[in-house]
């Protein structure tokens, strides 16, 4: 583990919310940080949502609404930020919905986030935003070249963030 990595040992104990803890990665995350001893809130929009998994607990909300963001991050140590509309699909049949929920949706956690002085908010964003590349691998100081709203607005999290 390089240096400049936290220990395991310095989550156990740490009370965690993610965000998007229903989708492949926030599930994955939910389940490690919860092994490392976290106390973990999964932050979904329904209880069908969720797979509960010993030490998690979860809240009910949605990242377009500033209010739950707030509750729900109240006395968080780190909030990860996963949630996001996703699929190719959706995100081109609801253009406005992917916007306000990717990127407005961020940008209520960041301030809800410094509402309730949460020291750590880690925000994962995607590949896409670099679109197509002319020179491969693509390392992260690449220009970024959003292709379409999914892409667009996970870069705009990016820059809020």
């Amino acid at each position: 583990m390089p240096s400049s990595s936290p220990s395991e040992s310095y989550w156990n104990e740490k009370n965690i919310l993610v965000t998007g803890s229903s989708g492949f990665a926030g599930r994955n995350l939910t389940r490690l940080l919860s092994s490392l001893g976290a106390r973990v809130r999964c932050f979904v929009r329904s209880k069908d949502d969720y797979n509960r998994e010993e030490g998690t607990s979860v809240i009910l909300g949605d990242v377009q609404d500033y209010q739950s963001l707030h509750e729900a991050l109240k006395d968080i140590d780190v909030a990860f930020h996963l949630a996001a509309i996703t699929l190719i699909p959706e995100t081109r049949a609801k253009t406005f919905n992917t916007f306000t929920t990717n990127a407005l949706g961020t940008l209520n956690l960041l301030m809800a986030a410094k509402a309730q002085n949460v020291p750590k908010t880690v925000y994962v964003s995607t590949c896409h935003v670099y679109g197509k590349q002319e020179k491969l691998p693509i390392k992260e100081d690449s220009s970024p070249k959003p292709i379409d709203i999914y892409s667009a607005s996970k870069l705009a999290g990016e820059s809020l963030a």
